[in-house]
This record gives C-alpha cells, structure tokens and sequence, in this order.
C-alpha cells in the first residue's frame, strides 16, 4: 500500500521530508540481494535531481565502505546531506526509517505464517 500510495499522496501534497521518505522506501522496496543495488536507485533519486552533488554522494559511499555494518546506513548519510530540508539528523533518521522500513514490514507480515509453516512436521 505504501509503494503505490506514497507518490499519489506526494503528488498532491508535494512535502520535501514526504518526497524524501518515498525515495528510500522506494530504493529499500524494490532491492533484493546486496546493499549495492541500491546505489543506482538512490543516485537517481537525490544527485539526478540535483539534492545531492555526485562527489558528495561518492564521498559517503567511499566512507559506508570503509566502516562495518550494511550499505543501508548510507541513507542515513544521504539523509543529512540531501537538500532541501529536512537534512541532519532529521534526515538521516528519515533516510534510515524509509530505507528499513520494507523489510520490516515484510518481516512481520511473514512471522505468522512462518509460525505455523515451522510447527509442520514436513518443514
């Protein structure tokens, strides 16, 4: 509901912190597989537009492989370097909830099935 609704209630409130949120639930939606596919979904939604410079976004992408952790956490750098507002540590909480936030919900939209799939003594 949220992929599909989110850029109907964008397109009519047009929200910069509401655009910013649909642009990482969209790259966290739509990936499945490695942090790195992510890359080309996140560099169309904010250096194409013009949110963020190239060089600013290679930049955090040189540093989110230079620590552990998953590349997601580059939306929490995106978040507080992306113009306009909200950016900081606004932004990088949003970038870091929109991003999460599919897997999250996928994850417990499956646990009652995987409940009772684990309880079958096939499985």
């Amino acid at each position: 509901m949220l992929l599909l609704g989110l850029p109907l209630v964008l397109a009519l409130t047009q929200l910069p912190a509401l655009a910013m949120f649909s642009a990482f639930y969209h790259a966290g939606a739509l990936v499945f597989g490695g942090g790195h596919v992510v890359l080309p979904l996140l560099h169309d939604a904010f250096v194409t537009p013009g949110g963020v410079q190239n060089n600013i976004f290679l930049a955090g992408y040189g540093a989110a492989q230079a620590i552990p952790g998953p590349l997601f956490t580059f939306a929490a750098y995106l978040g507080a370097v992306a113009t306009p507002s909200p950016h900081g540590i606004a932004g990088a909480a949003l970038g870091l909830f929109g991003i999460f936030l599919p897997g999250i919900l996928i994850l417990l939209s499956a646990l009652p099935f995987w409940d009772g799939f684990r309880q079958q003594p096939r499985a």
